[in-house]
């Protein structure tokens, strides 16, 4: 894992356990198996640059930071499209 610890850094991603460990978001899947977790607002706080930007998005638009299983903002349109309609869903 320290691999792909130092892999993750050097392309701006931060894995869970440069996290300390608090990837604890609810782990979901799309239509089409891409997995991510909804963070609370609090995750906000761990996060810089681009991806705090792209996390008040989601915060914006679903009350909940949209993450990969490695702790990055989801930033793809297409994958938030519906993963927003799943959310729009559950609420239901």
């Amino acid at each position: 894992m320290a691999a792909e610890t130092t892999v993750a850094r050097e392309n701006g991603v931060q894995p869970i356990n440069a996290l300390g460990g608090q990837n604890r978001g609810r782990s979901m899947k799309t239509s089409y198996g891409l997995e991510f977790r909804l963070q609370d607002k609090e995750y906000l706080d761990r996060l810089e640059g681009y991806d705090k930007v792209v996390a008040r998005t989601h915060l914006a638009n679903s009350g909940k930071i949209i993450t990969h299983p490695n702790g990055e903002p989801i930033d793809n349109e297409y994958d938030l499209d519906e993963i927003y309609g799943i959310i729009k869903r559950q609420r239901r």
